[in-house]
């Protein structure tokens, strides 16, 4: 850029009027003095103005474009635009941003302190019918199915069915296995993941314990967890409701194990996120309810 701003402010460009387009325009170059010859300018050739400047003196196309290009009235030149331009094929992923957020994802019920940003749609929808839709709404823009389920995918929104929703610290540990195939001592995302592994088979072992136990009469074990959320209206049948905001419903259910969890009936609490969120407090309250229950 400051070679085109040298030669800019180097030459002199009048703007004639000629129905030649290449007469239009001339230009008068000239070549600073040294301090000791007085250092004003003076009016050169263009043969000697190219030489000096290291250019082939039949070689002008870079100051023809610096002097041509550069608007009338303008003291900068233009932003070398190369390698700058929107190739053809160019796609505004802007659009498709604002297309697949009109299906409203929303946040899972698990806490988001280790994958704040991954949502979820009802399984009522496909990623085949939102591609579809986007072409029979955009017709102009001309893109594979490949690329919208890579831009959904950077948009961390999943589609599980429900009952099936997954841990995000085993996604977060299933991407970290890439740099770690095998878990290494002093990597801090390793041991949390083989402590969360720990958990998760202590948990298991000991619901399995309790599912095949025959406890005393006045004992009741239950095991409890919040059910993936459901977000309503769920009308797959009608095409206008996959596009309208729906409403969380959260489900924190109560079920007894046990050879005699048959003798007992389930509990459930149900709320939507019109009532209450689902943080610690939350919850809480739900286990209150199950204790006045019982």
């Amino acid at each position: 850029h400051e070679r085109k701003l040298f030669i800019l402010h180097m030459c002199k460009r009048f703007f004639l009027n000629d129905s030649n387009q290449k007469a239009q325009k001339k230009f008068i170059y000239h070549l600073k003095l040294d301090e000791i010859d007085g250092g004003y300018d003076i009016e050169v050739c263009k043969p000697f103005f190219l030489t000096t400047l290291g250019f082939k003196k039949n070689n002008d196309s870079f100051v023809y474009n610096v002097l041509s290009k550069t608007e009338k009235n303008s003291l900068i030149p233009p932003e070398d635009r190369r390698g700058k331009n929107r190739p053809k094929t160019y796609i505004d992923r802007t659009v498709v941003k604002d297309h697949i957020e009109s299906f409203h994802p929303t946040a899972s019920h698990y806490r988001r302190a280790h994958a704040p940003n991954v949502r979820y749609l009802p399984s009522d929808v496909t990623i085949q019918f939102m591609y579809n839709d986007f072409k029979r709404k955009f017709s102009d823009y001309h893109f594979s199915y490949e690329f919208y389920r890579k831009a959904l995918q950077e948009e961390n929104i999943h589609f599980t069915k429900l009952g099936h929703e997954l841990c995000e610290k085993c996604q977060l540990h299933d991407l970290h296995k890439n740099n770690h195939p095998e878990a290494v001592e002093s990597c801090h995302e390793c041991n949390e993941a083989q402590i969360h592994k720990a958990k998760y088979t202590k948990a298991r072992a000991l619901y399995k314990s309790h599912s095949e136990t025959q406890f005393a009469d006045d004992t009741i074990c239950f095991s409890t967890d919040m059910q993936k959320v459901i977000m309503l209206p769920r009308m797959e049948e009608f095409k206008v409701a996959l596009f309208t905001r729906r409403l969380s419903i959260y489900n924190q259910t109560f079920v007894p194990v046990g050879t005699k969890q048959k003798q007992h009936p389930y509990f459930s609490v149900l709320w939507h996120a019109a009532l209450s969120g689902r943080d610690k407090e939350d919850v809480v309250s739900t286990f209150k309810q199950f204790f006045l229950q019982f």
